[in-house]
């Protein structure tokens, strides 16, 4: 019954092992697909925002360029609306020529590509507005532009602006941080409970296999005391005995000692010796033996 209670007991421990396990592998799967949806929708989200903050930047810099592209060249005017912004600021003519840049220096603008073919200043010389995400060969890194035609006739044109996303990526990886802490912790939590349940599950287990200890052990004395009084009861009733050397008959009628036939049918055990009046008997015996041997030896 013991063996029974301890494989009982091993059989719980693995099972909440694995329970445990199970847990922690239903958290982690929850936790990285939570991740990977976050992390997916929250790029799109962010990229959209900044999408909708640049817009209003490039109508706010249309109205900068309109109200002062007559006093200001177009370097400067891309340099002062820069600072202001805070972002790449581009001058592009309705032929494609960049006239000015925020972030390339005036003696190198003829250097530059013809930006006719960029896809942000397609659409804004088609729609009066544009935007597009996209490698910059000039700044290296990936820009986000937002393009908007300004102007009418010969001096028209249009103005871009451009964010680079690395600050996007500096708020993805701390809002990442924050996730896996939160993953982190609530593993934890889950095994701090895990164990609280299982240890209170462990304690009422081991109740239930002492009781069941004891009720077993009951068992196996009641069933010992039920053995011991069926062999004293085969003791009741008429005993044949041999009136001369006290041996007993059987119910097969086959003859036993006093000592086995008591001995086979219950728990007593004997001891030999002699009580006073067999000592003074077998005395007498003894002494009349010895005077007899005197006597013959006196005749000799």
């Amino acid at each position: 019954m013991v063996m029974t209670g301890n494989s009982t007991l091993k059989k719980y421990m693995q099972f909440r092992s694995k329970l445990l396990l199970s847990y922690v592998l239903i958290i982690a799967v929850i936790t990285g697909c939570f991740y990977f949806y976050f992390d997916q929708s929250l790029g799109k989200k962010m990229i959209e925002e900044s999408r909708a903050n640049l817009a209003i930047q490039s109508q706010l810099a249309r109205l900068l360029v309109i109200r002062d592209k007559q006093v200001t060249s177009p370097q400067q005017l891309a340099e002062l609306i820069g600072n202001v912004i805070k972002a790449r600021i581009t001058l592009i003519t309705l032929t494609g020529t960049v006239i000015g840049d925020s972030v390339v220096e005036r003696t190198k603008l003829e250097q530059m590509e013809n930006h006719l073919q960029r896809s942000e200043v397609r659409e804004a010389l088609q729609n009066g507005s544009g935007s597009a995400l996209r490698y910059s060969d000039t700044l290296k890194t990936t820009m986000l532009y937002s393009a908007i035609a300004y102007g009418s006739g010969i001096s028209s044109g249009v103005i871009r602006l451009g964010v680079p996303l690395e600050y996007l990526d500096s708020s993805r990886d701390n809002l990442h941080g924050l996730i896996i802490g939160a993953a982190l912790l609530t593993i934890l939590i889950g095994i701090l409970l895990s164990y609280v349940i299982s240890k209170l599950m462990s304690e009422a287990l081991t109740k239930n296999l002492q009781l069941e200890k004891l009720q077993n052990e009951l068992v196996e004395r009641i069933a010992e005391l039920e053995a011991t009084l069926a062999r004293v009861n085969q003791l009741e009733g008429i005993i044949p005995i041999c009136a001369s050397c006290k041996k007993i008959r059987d119910e097969e009628n086959s003859w036993h000692t006093l000592e086995r036939f008591i001995s086979a049918r219950s728990t007593a055990e004997f001891s030999h010796a002699l009580c006073p009046q067999c000592v003074d008997e077998q005395k007498k015996i003894f002494d009349t033996y010895l005077l007899e041997q005197k006597q013959v030896n006196a005749s000799k």
